[in-house]
This record gives C-alpha cells, structure tokens and sequence, in this order.
C-alpha cells in the first residue's frame, strides 16, 4: 500500500482537487492508497472535513495545537511509521501529482517494499502553476500515456552532494518518497524554522551518508500563491531567521573565505531587490530586502566571530535545538506545547 502524507493548515478546495485525482488515478488502476491528512489547528477546516467525507481512501488528523508545518510533517512521519515502515508520499495541500509519478511511486513502494536499508529519496521535477486542475487536465492532453521509464541524477552523500545542491537547488519536499523510519533517524525537520526548513533537513540527510534521486519529468503541480511561505518570508522578511541559521549552523563545513563569499553573494542579491522593489514603490518589501541585508551582514560576523547576539532572535533560538532521533511514541521532536510557547514567542502562531 503507497501512503500519502498531506500536511494542511487552513486548506483550500485544491486540497480536493488533489485528493480527487490521487483517487481517480488509484481507482483506475486497482492501487491501494491511504491518503492521510494532518491538519495543524486550522480555523477554517470546512475542505479537510469534505474530503474526509467524500473519499472512502482519507483518514483526517488534527492537531490540538498548532505544531508548524515542521512539526506536523514530524508528528505524521511518526505516526505513520507506528503502522510501518513502508513508503510514504509526502505531498502539500496545494500540490497536485502527476499520474505518471504516482505510478511511479507505486513501483517503487513495491520494488523496495522488504528492502528496509534502501536510504533514498526519490523525488521529481516540480512546476509552479497557477490552477492545479488546469495544470492536469493540460499535463494529460500534452503527455498523453508517455514512457513509462523513469530517468534519475543522483545526488550522493557527503560533502560532494552539499556541493552540489549549493550549484543547483533541486530538492522540493512536494513528492518526495521516503521511508518514515530514515525521516525519523536524523530528527526529521526542524520543528521551528519556517523558511529554509527543507535545506536543513537536506544537508543533514546528505551528512548522514543518505542519497537523493531525482527524477527526469513532471511529477507535481504546486500552486503559486501569496499566502505559501516563501511569499510570506519574502514580504515580512522572516527568510532571514532561516537563511541565517543554516549559514551559521554548518559553517564549520566551509572555509572563511567560502562563508565570506557565500554571505557577500545573498547581501548583492539582497540590496539589488532592495532597489528594484524600491524604484516600485512597494515600501513592504524595500523594507524587508533591507532588513535582510542588514541580517547578512550580522550572520557573517557572527559566523566568523562566535558574536551569536548579532543573529535575528528567531535564529538564535533556532541553533539551541538538537536533532534527536524522533521515537515513534512520541510523534513529534519536541513537546507540543513546547513547540506552540515558542513559536508564540518568536511571533509566529501559523503554520
């Protein structure tokens, strides 16, 4: 059986269109699917409460309190890995696959299905769109039934793997396949960072000898949006906290001149944008690209200097946490209402 994880917080009917279509697709092959919805203390739940009733293949879950969308992809990895170790597809409410992924993934669940030492995400490419149902309907006439080979780069362990992510960033967590127990090893996602989260997770999995594979073609449709959260960071400038963390968490991997260069690159591209939204006349974002700019500028004296109070405190607060392996009993790598304290401190209650 392929089970698929949907993290949701506050979904909107695409997380309808997604589940109708994973569900014609399963119907029409005679596959065996469970679709699982984590929903992390929504206020509007009217599409998870619908989709729980009109698909006979969807079991909801909903969070007491709101985890984040770290902590609630945690807690699902954990609870599916109760059940077993098998495969699980991780999709987001506004992603739509692909039919030739999903049967892709179906392969894959079953060629690897008793191979519990297989460490490998599987992944495909990703397409921004602006209508998921649009997106598909148009994908199927212009594909068709296609090949069904698959081609995959590899990206291996180690340093030569960060290396090469750092060239080209390829890895989205929308339409990963992945074994719960290997998520749950190395601590799974951070369970507070909001922009940059699936950057920290990449190079730990890498560091931890893991590999990834991505795939040659189309595999999901994510939905363009201002509400996701890079929109979010780009306007309120919080992809600094983030930015910030990971520069500063693993600078022990490069050089001083690597970490100069890295931090002089984002502070031109920073001011650059600064400038252009500026000439604009959006002040939200003039502001935001200058208050990231100035965050450059204090990661990379921090970096070099140990001066850790000249981080954001939001990333301060993210290097105090230590990645633990995620027991399965516990659903989550920090308590949750540890989790909903903090995040209520460092501002931010959504998902």
């Amino acid at each position: 059986m392929l089970r698929i994880i949907v993290p949701t917080f506050n979904s909107s009917n695409d997380l309808i269109t997604s589940v109708a279509a994973i569900s014609k697709y399963a119907g029409s092959g005679n596959h065996s699917v469970k679709i699982h919805i984590f929903d992390d203390a929504s206020r509007s739940i009217e599409a998870i409460d619908e989709a729980g009733k009109r698909f006979n293949n969807v079991q909801v879950h909903k969070n007491l309190l709101n985890l984040g969308e770290g902590g609630n992809v945690n807690r699902a990895m954990s609870f599916l890995g109760r059940e077993s170790d098998g495969w699980c597809l991780l999709l987001h409410q506004d992603d739509a696959i692909t039919p030739e992924w999903f049967a892709e993934c179906i392969a894959i669940e079953k060629r690897f299905h008793y191979d519990s030492k297989e460490s490998t995400i599987f992944y495909p490419r990703i397409v921004d769109c602006l209508d998921l149902q649009t997106a598909i309907a148009e994908h199927s006439v212009c594909v068709g039934v296609g090949r069904a080979d698959w081609d995959y780069r590899e990206i291996g362990p180690g340093m030569a793997g960060i290396d090469e992510i750092s060239r080209e960033w390829t890895w989205v967590p929308s339409g990963t396949l992945i074994r719960p127990s290997h998520f749950l090893a190395i601590g799974g996602f951070h369970p507070l960072v909001k922009y940059g989260g699936d950057v920290d997770f990449l190079v730990r999995w890498l560091l931890s000898g893991r590999r990834l594979l991505q795939g040659d073609r189309i595999g999901v449709f994510k939905r363009s949006h201002s509400h996701n959260t890079m929109s979010r960071a780009q306007i309120d400038g919080s992809d600094i906290e983030g930015y910030s963390y990971i520069l500063c968490r693993y600078s022990h991997l490069r050089s001083w001149r690597e970490n100069i260069k890295v931090h002089a690159s984002g502070l031109r591209s920073s001011l650059s944008m600064c400038f252009r939204h500026f000439a604009a006349g959006d002040r939200a974002k003039t502001k935001a690209r200058l208050g990231y700019a100035v965050g450059m500028i204090g990661s990379l004296v921090a970096t070099n200097t140990g001066l850790q109070f000249l981080l954001p405190k939001a990333t301060r607060r993210y290097l105090e946490h230590e990645f633990k392996p995620i027991a399965l009993e516990d659903g989550i790598s920090m308590d949750a209402q540890e989790v909903s304290t903090i995040r209520s401190s460092l501002g931010d209650q959504t998902s």
